[in-house]
């Protein structure tokens, strides 16, 4: 079995594969040919959905956390009863 080390000093020391070399051309050119389908509009709806979402979630409510039960542990095994001194 080869050291993993020789092995990768051995693959830093190959020269690039040629294919690489055109690569940042065909990824730009390939961001051109997927350009926005809704442009402007889009952005804006999407932006305005994201206010709209923000705003809600922001709005009072009645927010209740998940009692213990509820995610499947006992409630002798909370963290909270497990931390206690018991005589």
């Amino acid at each position: 079995m080869r050291d993993i080390d020789d092995l990768l000093t051995r693959l830093g020391d190959l020269p690039p594969d040629p294919r690489v070399a055109g690569i940042d051309a065909a990824v730009l050119d390939g961001m051109v040919r997927a350009a926005p389908v809704w442009g402007g509009a889009g952005l804006g709806v999407v932006a305005v959905l994201a206010l709209l979402l923000g705003v809600a979630s922001s709005l009072p409510g009645q927010a209740r956390a998940a009692s213990p039960t509820m995610l499947g542990l006992s409630p002798a095994l909370t963290p909270s009863t497990l931390l206690e001194d018991r005589p």
